[in-house]
């Protein structure tokens, strides 16, 4: 008897390990997901950014021209 229910606690025990891997692997594969998210809105706000400088600097040329 205790043979058996050792066979299936052991049993038991593997199928819950195995399961923690998985849910674990695919944590990590989120996580690559949301890195790769966060780094291309980065690029994207970093873009934004150079683009509102480039038009704030033309619109003071544009007032300075116009001014002087």
């Amino acid at each position: 008897i205790k043979e058996s229910i050792g066979k299936g606690v052991e049993k038991e025990v593997i199928d819950n390990l195995n399961k923690l891997k998985s849910r674990l692997n695919e944590a990590g594969n989120i996580l690559n997901k949301l890195n790769r998210l966060k780094e291309e809105e980065d690029r994207e706000l970093a873009a934004w950014h150079n683009d509102l400088a480039r038009i704030k600097t033309q619109l003071m040329d544009i007032d300075k021209k116009l001014f002087e």
